[in-house]
């Protein structure tokens, strides 16, 4: 039985034929025959007024301190390198352009645009990919290293099953599916990439009419990206969320 929930901050992108899009469309008649000064719906992608676009801005939930902490500056740089030259070129997930000046912004001081506990996550996945490519770490460490990464960015993860996804959180997710892919973990990348898939649609980033909303080229680019690379860890031998 379906019931009408309070609004929220953003409009789901879930088809005109489910029941949460009937449901909405009955609470939106409504609201037109009473119309409320206090409230408005936003045309978004995050649905929020103040948000316009995918990129998510930080956040004030706090983390532990000790999550935070990086290897040495060297050391990061040869992880980043590794990933940026080995890793990348095959698995374009993520904001390239975005991610190194945040990265570059860690070393500086300065405060990062995007949610500094995401980042942090997306840093510490990286480093694990990187790790089991690097050729400066012992092969007999390599196992281990990236492991002492991976479990640093679950820990960082704040995932919330009740809140809306954002770029950043989908870009994480699949790393975190890229990386488990490469363990023995096939049932746990499984489970991610449905995370990040159903995220990305809950985001209408399926939906050709959502990127050409987004207010710049870059954005839809980054829109595409994130769907693509969505729909290529669909395809890893087990079964398919997408029909395409």
């Amino acid at each position: 039985m379906g019931a009408v929930e309070e609004e929220r901050p953003t409009q789901g992108f879930f088809g005109s034929s489910s029941a949460a899009s009937f449901m909405h469309q009955i609470k939106m008649a409504v609201d037109r025959r009473v119309t409320s000064p206090h409230r408005r719906t936003s045309d978004t992608i995050l649905g929020a007024s103040h948000a316009p676009g995918l990129m998510s801005t930080r956040s004030e939930k706090p983390t532990s301190v000790q999550n935070y902490v990086l290897p040495p500056r060297k050391t990061a740089d040869s992880l980043m390198g590794v990933y940026w030259s080995f890793v990348f070129p095959l698995y374009p997930l993520v904001d390239g352009i975005r991610l190194r000046a945040e990265y570059e912004k860690v070393w500086t001081g300065e405060p990062p645009e995007s949610d500094e506990s995401m980042l942090m996550c997306t840093f510490n996945v990286i480093f694990a990919l990187a790790c089991q490519l690097a050729d400066f770490i012992p092969p007999e460490e390599r196992e281990a290293s990236a492991d002492a990464f991976f479990s640093r960015a679950k820990d960082l993860l704040q995932f919330n099953l009740w809140d809306t996804g954002s770029a950043a959180l989908i870009q994480c997710l699949l790393l975190m599916a890229q990386y488990l892919q490469s363990t023995d973990s096939a049932h746990q990348c499984w489970i991610v990439t449905g995370l990040a898939i159903r995220n990305a649609q809950s985001l209408g980033l399926h939906l050709p009419q959502t990127i050409a909303r987004l207010p710049s080229p870059q954005e839809q680019q980054l829109a595409r990206k994130i769907w693509h690379g969505c729909v290529l860890m669909d395809r890893y031998g087990v079964p398919h969320l997408l029909n395409l």
